[in-house]
């Protein structure tokens, strides 16, 4: 199967991250996708063969997924997609803000400024940086907290 028919099929079946229920046969074709594109940029891999009119947290949960089969636990995939937050592609900008699995850059600090340039450049994604900033600040209060 192709890769732009088995990530069309992927990205059917994938569920919103609120109530993401990984199906045993998403896992599968995740794991094929994985296997299938060994070696390679698997963000380029989607961003290739992905339709632009999706829906961008589809592709988030989707780069969940891959960050978690990955061997390499997703650190090259979080590399690129700090990368793509720093284009000037407002998609990769978007799909590079939707994986909720993870936070872009070390330091929080350099994640929200890099979110009040995007929101500068791209004001519709304003909501989506607002809700990662959100989500930041609330990990690093529980992470501080111990």
């Amino acid at each position: 199967m192709s890769n732009k028919l088995l990530l069309e099929k992927l990205l059917a079946e994938i569920e919103p991250w609120d109530s993401m229920e990984v199906s045993d046969e998403t896992m599968e074709m995740v794991v094929k996708f994985v296997e299938a594109n060994e070696g390679k940029d698997l963000a380029e891999v989607v961003y290739k063969n992905v339709d632009a009119k999706i829906e961008p947290w589809r592709v988030g949960s989707l780069f969940d997924l891959l960050a978690w089969e990955a061997e390499d636990g997703g650190a090259a995939l979080t590399k690129v997609l700090e990368g793509w937050l720093e284009s000037d592609d407002a998609r990769k900008v978007a799909w590079a803000l939707t994986p909720k699995g993870w936070f872009p850059y070390e330091k929080p600090e350099a994640m929200y400024k890099r979110c009040e340039a995007i929101v500068k450049k791209y004001p519709k994604l304003a909501e989506t940086c607002k809700d990662m900033v959100a989500r930041r600040q609330k990990f690093e209060r529980i992470k501080n907290a111990k």
